[in-house]
């Protein structure tokens, strides 16, 4: 076995981002590798977070990441192909990654070309959103009851939508490489996607600062991180020390002595300040560097003498720093310009052949007046954007691509004291350019859609007018309409589940249990939970997704599954923001079964302990369909049948029913194992009445069973009967006879209650309800009913008194 290599064996050398000028390599041995590996661990992750990659490895930071994300055993998606990064991550799901503004730009971008395509109304309740976030977000803990449901209205209707677009689960957005503005990291706060800054260098191995979701500020790069040190010198430049500094520049010792004293420490070229939180804020550059939002550094000098090179440009500035490409503002030499834009021999050119080489008409040349006496840049003439674009591309092709000038701008005004203004803040004073140049930069960086903030704030929507503006199409609409559904807006809600893809996954659920007998389902469970978790309780399935989904898109997918496979309990593993993460076959083994809910019968029972276990909400159909049972934390909580979503409670249950025994002296032991039968029977949806009384007064009021004559069903205590063999008696039509002391008297009785006699039989019960309610009258006695499609009711003294 090979021993590790001694701490000062060469390890990595990092490259520079070197944009214009040579990119210089950063030296690292073993013992700083190691250290720079353990100054991550201010980047915290979690057990359960899937990471995704967007920045290449070739940066630093990224490639530190990666091994971060090793290290600490956290799966890692790559993003590479063609497919678009937002479909990858829409399929995987990530909970944490690292970028560049870039990224979040395009993002937004998206968003704002989606929010375009709304309604006007829709766009209105939008811009009413994002305000109720910021407001929020800005509040924190001390956000009053009034806000926070405001801000849930909000999430409901449209952040979450967002935040499925790349996958429902994003925690955290690192951002480093570039500044982010403050307006679009405000903006990501306020629909859920904290974007957090950390200060990435690469001759510092690592991240002397970070942001974490619990101390974080908006525009600053967070605070030093474990391992690192920092001080400003009396310029305002940014020092860092830590173990994990470089050894040196790869050859270059001299450029090493200008970055690294004798003490260790790194000058970073970067001016900031701490704020009295200790939270880093960077203002710029010592020397003019642009930092695309990209991440990567271009020389603005190197770029500007290129250009100048050319005679025919007297004054050049580049631009872009935090935007995604290089721009220039050139302004001609018009007296060269004039002499290369001389006609072709030949060549007739009525505007050139009169222009004389003084000031006066080359300015008349550069410049025309339209009717209303303004002036008109000429630089749509074929032959001027010609050479111009000659020029450029001359240039961009010694520098790399990201380097490359993609847009230009000719300033209109050669001979003006602006012009000469320009070359000066170029040499002294570069911070103003981009503010007292905005026009000019403005025509080669449009504008991406902006919300209009200050709309945003005057909207006052009410809870009922914003339900009105929502489109009627919108699956919201459905939700907060029907009030049966209320129970599991608040179980999405308490466990933090994406609620418009709740409705989702009910659809599918009841879609699956209405199915026609013809193409009987299987048993289906559907899951809802922490994929990570629900892997580790349940058996790996043979059936494997090949890629990831929302189950909205995966609806006739699903369905047509439960109409093939016959025999098993298929199980979808749907994690909480919808998507559909894994197809299993649950095998029901004992090793499930506890005896908790003893009321509930095994198959019930059991979906319920993977409800606790898991942490999950579970929608079961059982075969051969008709209805769906909801349980959570270990519990049933809620049912579907007959096209209705009501809620459950078993605690209730065994409250009602314990309260009933005491009261009627009933057994309550005998009560609890005949709804564990009736809830076998409604597992498999077989349909029964139970009576339990005086079974003489009940014998009286009906008619004997047709075997009566040819066999007798000899009286016996139920208990001796086992829970399968009073389910086959039970089954048959007619209903089964317990008396009070625990005997069984029969069954197949045909009911004949008086036809006037007064029950709570309730809507839309059918005749089985009926003569069981009014027996129950008449008889004194409790009856059970179970519905062939699922749900269960009890009677006492003709009273309603359960409905499960």
């Amino acid at each position: 076995m090979r021993s590790a290599p001694p701490p000062e064996t060469l390890a990595a050398i990092y490259y520079t981002a070197g944009g214009t000028e040579r990119p210089k390599g950063a030296v690292f041995d073993h013992g700083r590798l190691l250290a720079a590996m353990r100054h991550l661990s201010g980047l915290t992750l979690d057990e359960d977070d899937l990471a995704f990659t967007i920045v290449p490895w070739s940066f630093a930071a990224s490639l530190s990441a990666a091994l971060h994300y090793f290290l600490s055993g956290v799966a890692n998606v790559v993003a590479g192909g063609d497919e678009p990064v937002p479909e990858v991550m829409q399929q995987t799901s990530p909970t944490v990654t690292l970028n560049m503004p870039y990224f979040l730009e395009r993002f937004y971008d998206e968003v704002m070309d989606m929010v375009a395509q709304m309604p006007e109304a829709s766009r209105e309740v939008f811009q009413w959103a994002v305000a109720k976030g910021r407001e929020f977000h800005a509040a924190g803990p001390a956000a009053s009851p009034e806000l926070r449901e405001e801000y849930g209205r909000a999430d409901l209707t449209f952040f979450s939508a967002i935040r499925g677009q790349i996958g429902g689960r994003m925690r955290r957005f690192y951002s480093t490489g570039a500044p982010l503005s403050q307006n679009l990291a405000g903006f990501f706060e306020a629909i859920g996607l904290p974007v957090l800054d950390v200060y990435s260098l690469t001759e510092a191995g690592g991240f002397p600062t970070i942001s974490r979701l619990d101390a974080y500020r908006l525009g600053s790069c967070g605070q030093v991180a474990p391992g690192f040190e920092i001080r400003m010198a009396d310029d305002g430049e940014v020092l860092v020390r830590g173990q994990s500094m470089m050894n040196e520049y790869w050859g270059w010792p001299e450029e090493t002595q200008q970055v690294l004293d004798a003490d260790g420490w790194l000058y970073t070229g970067d001016l900031g300040y701490f704020d009295r939180d200790g939270y880093l804020y960077l203002t710029g550059r010592k020397n003019p560097v642009i930092v695309l939002s990209t991440g990567r550094k271009v020389m603005p000098a190197t770029l500007e003498d290129m250009l100048m090179a050319h005679p025919i440009i007297i004054e050049a500035v580049v631009f872009g720093d935090g935007r995604p490409y290089v721009s220039a503002l050139l302004v001609p030499d018009l007296e060269v310009l004039v002499e290369h834009l001389q006609p072709d021999e030949g060549q007739e050119n009525e505007e050139l052949i009169n222009v004389e080489t003084t000031v006066a008409s080359l300015k008349w040349f550069w410049q025309h007046e339209n009717e209303a006496g303004e002036p008109v840049v000429t630089t749509a003439h074929p032959r001027v954007k010609t050479l111009f674009e000659g020029v450029v591309a001359q240039v961009n092709s010694r520098l790399d691509r990201w380097a490359r000038i993609e847009q230009y701008s000719l300033y209109d005004q050669a001979f003006s004291e602006a012009a000469s203004e320009l070359a000066r803040l170029r040499l002294h004073d570069r911070n103003q350019l981009t503010e007292r140049f905005a026009i000019q930069l403005q025509s080669m960086y449009p504008p991406a859609p902006q919300l209009a903030e200050r709309e945003i704030t005057q909207v006052h929507v009410s809870p009922e007018r914003m339900r009105q503006l929502l489109e009627k199409e919108s699956m919201l609409d459905a939700w907060l309409a029907d009030a049966g559904i209320e129970f599991l807006f608040n179980l999405a809600r308490e466990k933090q589940i994406d609620a418009p893809s709740m409705v989702h996954i009910c659809d599918v659920a009841a879609s699956i249990a209405q199915m026609e007998n013809e193409a009987k389902p299987l048993s289906t469970a559907l899951i809802v939970g922490d994929p990570a978790r629900i892997n580790r309780i349940l058996t790996r399935s043979e059936i494997r997704l090949l890629r990831w989904d929302h189950i909205r898109r995966m609806r006739n997918i699903l369905i047509t599954l439960a109409k093939m496979v016959d025999g098993l309990v298929l199980g979808y593993v749907v994690d909480k923001h919808g998507y559909v993460r894994g197809i299993r076959k649950l095998k029901l083994d004992t090793s499930l079964d506890d005896p908790t809910n003893l009321l509930l019968g095994p198959q019930f029972r059991r979906h319920a302990i993977i409800s606790r276990l898991c942490d999950a909400v579970v929608f079961f159909v059982p075969a051969p369909g008709r209805q769906v049972r909801v349980f959570a934390d270990g519990q049933l909580v809620g049912r579907y049948s007959n096209g209705d979503w009501s809620p459950e409670s078993m605690a209730q249950v065994n409250q009602i029913i314990a309260q009933l025994a005491k009261r009627r002296g009933y057994d309550l032991s005998l009560i609890q194992r005949v709804l564990r039968c009736a809830f076998q029977m409604s597992e498999e949806n077989l349909g029964a009445i139970f009576l339990l009384g005086e079974a003489n007064v009940i014998m009286d009021r009906s008619d004997a069973p047709e075997i009566s004559s040819f066999a007798a069903i000899v009286s016996a205590e139920v208990q001796q009967l086992t829970d399968r063999e009073l389910i086959n008696f039970a089954k048959q039509d007619g209903a089964t006879v317990i008396d009070v002391q625990g005997q069984f008297r029969g069954c197949m009785v045909l009911l004949r209650p008086d036809a006037n006699t007064q029950a709570d039989i309730g809507l839309g019960k059918g005749a089985r309800h009926s003569s069981a309610a009014k027996m129950s009258a008449e008889a004194q006695c409790l009856a059970i009913t179970v519905s062939q499609d699922g749900p269960i009711t009890l009677y006492d003294c003709g009273r309603r008194i359960l409905s499960l």
